[in-house]
């Protein structure tokens, strides 16, 4: 998957910079999946009803060590396709960082970790407008892959705390 996202990337800026396509672009910046956790995301016009979007942002932890709030951050990205459905409802169906896992090196080390995950989600969303406004998400997301993975890390470190629902929300303003 990450050679796939380098060439995408490339892709989108190069678009961005081309006026004829530039005109089917828009952007959100929000909190949620589709905008790389906090972020943003470009999102491109590909049809009278669908879009590609493609987001970038970070995933933050935090998780109290000795009464002491600890934070950690990692890059999280997003792509995906939305089709509008109706005048202000959309469905989207994505493949990025789904949730992260703070971990540290021992039980006494106080510095913190983030491991992200990588998965897939299904969700349904509400629009002021396409063009600028107002948006907000509600996502299902696959977590079969986090147990292993917890299961994994804690093999070679501590897990503080997890990020692994199944339901997520985002929120967002499209301008």
């Amino acid at each position: 998957m990450k050679r796939l996202i380098t060439p995408l990337m490339i892709i989108a800026l190069t678009g961005l910079s081309s006026p004829t396509f530039s005109n089917n672009v828009k952007f959100e910046l929000g909190y949620g999946l589709p905008n790389g956790h906090f972020g943003g995301n470009a999102n491109f016009d590909v049809g009278n009803n669908v879009e590609l979007f493609a987001g970038l942002g970070a995933a933050i932890g935090k998780a109290n060590i000795n009464n002491t709030d600890k934070y950690a951050a990692a890059p999280a990205f997003s792509l995906g396709a939305r089709y509008y459905v109706a005048p202000h409802i959309r469905l989207m169906a994505g493949y990025g960082t789904i949730g992260g896992l703070l971990t540290k090196d021992s039980s006494y080390a106080t510095n913190l970790d983030m491991e992200t995950l990588k998965g897939r989600y299904l969700g349904a969303g509400y629009f002021v407008s396409r063009n600028k406004g107002l948006v907000a998400d509600i996502m299902y997301v696959d977590t079969s892959k986090f147990d292993e993975k917890i299961t994994e890390i804690e093999e070679r470190a501590f897990v503080q705390d997890s990020d692994n629902d199944t339901i997520k929300f985002s929120v967002g303003y499209r301008f």
